[in-house]
């Protein structure tokens, strides 16, 4: 596991974010690399080609990580990876996937988070994508030297019991014939980061995250609404009874169930009804391929 710590008082970094030109030119060159090589590996035409400008990509973000004030600094400019910062500002996270020739593949997430916000202590910590898929994956808590790699587009703070965890949506390419939607949960255990926690209360059990598997011609929503406190998906079912548990040919079938924020924890609801307004005219999926 990568890690690094570093510390700052919040006054200092109120001070690197109105006095430190410098920094803010460092940070601005160093949002142009991001761009240019997360193109570059979008664009590559081998496997070769695609791991070095990873390895671009791991470095200019481990140094993006050791530079003062760059929790604070946008990286609106950003397209072929995710920069996704929560809502309390305690948790960015950098991650992008890495389209391996036989269809699947790999994930890099980077964790970036305020460890004491008297201090104002950050720090930060790679994740890596070495855990395999298996049928009890989602009873499993994960580290970040065992993870299973997915490309995060949405962080949702909840607060439990004085405590704060974090819902995470996601994305993973899962190979040539099927793709996967993810609701995963991000929480901090005094210093150590951990992913996956049974807040899912379902009908048999309380899962530590939850999974719709579905076909590679499918597209399935998975989307927060913040004003129901509900996380929104399609109800996906096979394209024919012959194809029960097989995910290939699953796909939506015009329904919505959807998991309700209800005292900290996420209680399922099947077949929910769905009003559009003004602001929901567009599917809710996000696709981080396109």
């Amino acid at each position: 596991m990568k890690y690094a710590l570093f510390s700052l008082t919040l006054i200092l970094n109120i001070f690197f974010l109105r006095a430190s030109g410098a920094d803010d030119a460092s940070l601005e060159s160093l949002e142009f690399q991001l761009i240019r090589f997360s193109e570059a590996l979008r664009n590559a035409k081998s496997d070769t080609e695609r791991l070095q400008f990873d390895d671009s990509l791991k470095t200019t973000v481990e140094t993006i990580l050791s530079t003062p004030a760059s929790m604070q600094f946008p990286f609106s400019n950003v397209k072929w990876m995710g920069v996704l910062t929560s809502s309390d500002n305690l948790v960015r996270m950098y991650t992008w996937n890495i389209p391996n020739e036989d269809l699947s593949n790999t994930y890099r997430c980077y964790i970036q988070y305020v460890a004491d916000k008297k201090k104002g202590e950050i720090k930060w910590v790679a994740l890596d994508d070495v855990m395999s898929d298996n049928d009890n994956i989602t009873q499993k808590y994960m580290t970040p030297e065992k993870w299973q790699g997915a490309l995060y587009y949405e962080i949702i703070p909840v607060t439990n019991k004085g405590k704060t965890y974090y819902t995470l949506l996601g994305w993973d390419g899962r190979d040539a014939i099927t793709n996967r939607k993810l609701i995963d949960i991000l929480h901090f255990n005094g210093d150590k980061v951990r992913l996956g926690m049974p807040a899912f209360k379902v009908e048999k059990g309380s899962p530590k995250r939850h999974f719709l598997d579905y076909g590679e011609d499918s597209a399935v929503s998975l989307r927060y609404n913040d004003k129901q406190k509900r996380i929104i998906f399609d109800h996906l079912a096979p394209s024919h009874p012959s194809m029960v548990g097989n995910p290939a040919f699953y796909g939506p079938d015009l329904t919505f169930d959807a998991f309700l924020l209800v005292k900290g924890e996420w209680v399922y609801e099947s077949n929910i009804e769905i009003t559009l307004g003004k602001d929901d005219i567009k599917a809710p999926y996000i696709d981080p391929r396109k």
